[in-house]
C-alpha cells in the first residue's frame, strides 16, 4: 500500500504544471500568468461557482474528483509561469491589440 501511495504520488509531482505547458505550447496563452489565473479560477475555485450549462458542469465534477491533483499542481503553475513570466510579457506587449 506505500509503495502505491508513493508511486501515485511521484506521479502526481511530475504531471504538475502541465496547464502552462499546454498553454504554452498551442499558443493559448493569453496573458503572463494565464495558467495560473486558470487553475485559481476554473480548478480549485471549482467548489465555489455555479457551472452555466452541462459542459461546464461535468467538468466541474471531474475536477472535483481529481481535486488533490490540482492543490498539488496549483504552485507549480505559479512557479513556471514565473519562469516564463519575462518571454509571457514580451510577446504580450508586442502584440497588435485592437483599438478601442
Amino acid at each position: 500500500m506505500k509503495r502505491l501511495i508513493a508511486i501515485v504520488a511521484l506521479t502526481m509531482m511530475f504531471c504538475t504544471g502541465c496547464l502552462s505547458g499546454v498553454y504554452h505550447f498551442t499558443g493559448e496563452n493569453e496573458h503572463p500568468y494565464n495558467a495560473t489565473s486558470d487553475c485559481w479560477n476554473n480548478c480549485l475555485g471549482a467548489w465555489w461557482r455555479e457551472p452555466k450549462n452541462e459542459v461546464e458542469n461535468a467538468m466541474d465534477a471531474y475536477t472535483k474528483l481529481v481535486y488533490p491533483f490540482w492543490v498539488v499542481d496549483f504552485p507549480l503553475e505559479v512557479v513556471i509561469d514565473t519562469v516564463a513570466f519575462p518571454i509571457d510579457g514580451t510577446i504580450y506587449l508586442c502584440q497588435d491589440k485592437p483599438k478601442k
